[in-house]
């Protein structure tokens, strides 16, 4: 019966150990004391109309002034305060 629990036990912690993953996550440095008052969108590639539409709804649901779409690509302007994709 001992022979047969170590091996199952060896079998158990190589199969839960192959379900494991990582995700990096990096964080844009803003300044605290500034306030995000506009923002642009940058449309993703393969989002539909629709999806932008909702993008755009929910920010301006936030209190959020949208401005005018920018192309892709863009990682900064100066006419907004902060760019959503």
């Amino acid at each position: 019966m001992k022979k047969l629990i170590t091996p199952l036990l060896v079998i158990a912690a190589v199969a839960m150990s192959g379900c494991s993953t990582t995700q990096e996550v990096f964080l844009a440095k803003a300044d605290p004391n500034r306030k995000i008052v506009t923002v642009s969108q940058v449309p993703g590639e393969g989002n539909s109309a629709e999806m932008d539409s909702h993008l755009e709804t929910a920010l301006r649901n936030e209190g959020l002034s949208i401005k005018s779409p920018l192309p892709a690509g863009t990682r900064k302007s100066h006419e907004s305060d902060a760019i959503v994709s």
